[in-house]
């Protein structure tokens, strides 16, 4: 008895789907990855005064994406969809930009000798060595992210199903 044609047939759809999707799955992540990181750097914002002597927008020249994981040294990330090989990640932050973070999420005032109690369950307070009045949340990457990613995924999903019909 031969092969059974069904199979091989089914075999031959399944190894040309792989790519059709692999390359429509890329393209889409580019798009989204692209929308959020226009989105977080239109949202972001820009120092007008020098105080630690930084250039004007540098928080906001940080902000990327890439193909794959966020470069070395990126403050944090978000992933824009996709699992396996193919997935985009859009970054904010880096060696420069460190302060990432605190922008968006803000900063507990501390006033000095006090302790502020840690975040990290494991670890003691920590003690305050300067004052400082704290600064308020200034959200400007998640807002982004969460704005785009419903249609992100509902893009990945069209297009998974129009590379598998043709």
């Amino acid at each position: 008895m031969g092969p059974n044609p069904t199979v091989i047939a089914f075999t031959r759809f399944l190894a040309r789907a792989v790519g059709d999707t692999e390359s429509a799955l890329r393209l889409t992540l580019v798009q989204g990855a692209q929308r959020i990181a226009e989105e977080a750097r239109r949202r972001c914002p820009v120092e007008t005064d020098r105080p630690y002597r930084r250039a004007p927008g540098t928080l906001r020249n940080s902000i990327g994406w890439a193909m794959g994981p966020a470069p070395a040294g990126a403050t944090f990330q978000a992933p824009s969809g996709g699992s396996g090989k193919v997935f985009a990640t859009v970054f904010a932050g880096n060696a420069v930009a460190y302060y990432a973070r605190f922008v968006e999420f803000g900063t507990r005032p501390g006033r000095i000798g006090t302790r502020v109690p840690s975040t990290n369950l494991k670890r003691r307070a920590r003690k305050v060595y300067r004052n400082h009045p704290g600064t308020q949340p200034n959200p400007f990457f998640w807002p982004a992210y969460q704005m785009h990613k419903n249609r992100i995924y509902a893009d990945i999903r069209v297009d998974m199903k129009r590379a598998l019909a043709a």
